[in-house]
């Protein structure tokens, strides 16, 4: 077993920073050269996730169609681009905004490679004997019925090629009922086995349930509310992910091929939030001056991270 101590003396500190060899780990990219040292922090603004518009309206109920693709996106100012998957072509994916009562379907379009961004452990449960690349969908903390429930069984490939046990052919369209009260959930990938892996490489997004109450409470809104969706992330020098394989001196057999502390400790952890920007920017936007939104996010980014 490793201490949290033994973790930070590896440079397996989460965030937006480049991490410091440690003996034994083995980073899975093409990059040859870790290099030493932390990204500046706050030199971009905060990236605020896209609102996804429905792509029809049918018997008064929104549909949405959301392909999971592969894409190359800049996620440091002092990094090269980081390639990445993600829904809409976006990482984290875009945010689905609904109403409590209001239903929603949602068509998840696999349109990823075949091979896989991460190492593979093929000795999780789950993992064996199925295709590298499989994806479902679940929105977490929502009220739906099994079928739309993203199970981890129920995977499917590219073009549905090749489904899990508990994939049903009826029901490629999800359908969200929004019977619950105001909520901010969020969806992300859930098949069995590589789930965290599939979550690091970018599959996840934010979900609002809004309702009467919540809009009576007179809590910030619109450019006001600022969703945080905070992951760890370490950088190889070429910008792509750190994401070491195994500890090559560990002399116990019973220890995975692809197992690290590094990657099993912090691989698919994400914390979701909402903050709102300083009294003096609400104030200096009533007063008709300048209040950019992203300025204002910067400063709810500082306050929630140096908590």
């Amino acid at each position: 077993m490793f201490t949290r101590r033994e973790l930070l003396k590896a440079g397996a500190i989460g965030g937006a920073s480049l991490v410091v060899p440690w003996k034994g780990l083995v980073p899975t990219s093409a990059a040859q050269t870790i290099i030493a040292g932390s990204l500046t922090p706050y030199l971009d603004r905060l990236p605020l996730p896209s609102v996804l518009s429905p792509t029809s309206i049918d018997n008064g109920i929104a549909q949405y169609r959301v392909s999971m693709t592969q894409f190359k996106q800049r996620l440091h100012k002092q990094l090269p681009a980081t390639t990445l998957w993600g829904y809409a072509g976006s990482y984290p994916g875009p945010t689905i905004e609904a109403r409590s009562g209001a239903p929603i379907q949602v068509r998840w379009v696999n349109n990823l490679p075949s091979t896989h961004l991460l190492p593979i452990d093929p000795t999780l449960h789950g993992a064996m004997d199925n295709p590298d690349v499989r994806t479902v969908v679940h929105l977490h903390g929502a009220k739906v019925l099994p079928t739309s429930d993203g199970r981890p069984e129920a995977w499917f490939t590219n073009g549905f090629a090749q489904v899990g046990a508990a994939f049903d052919p009826n029901f490629k369209t999800y359908f969200y009922p929004n019977d619950q009260p105001a909520t901010m959930l969020w969806y992300h990938d859930h098949a069995i086995g590589i789930t965290r892996l599939n979550v690091h490489a970018g599959l996840a997004g934010l979900y609002f349930i809004r309702d009467a109450q919540e809009d009576a409470l007179n809590l910030p809104q619109g450019r006001y509310e600022i969703p945080l969706f905070i992951q760890d992330r370490s950088f190889n020098a070429d910008g792509s992910m750190f994401f070491p394989v195994r500890d090559w001196e560990d002399p116990d057999p019973r220890v995975p091929p692809v197992w690290s502390p590094h990657s099993s400790s912090c691989a698919s952890s994400t914390l979701r939030t909402r903050a709102a920007p300083s009294k003096t920017n609400q104030q200096q936007a009533k007063q008709g001056r300048d209040s950019d939104q992203t300025t204002a996010a910067e400063g709810g980014e500082q306050r929630r991270t140096n908590d």
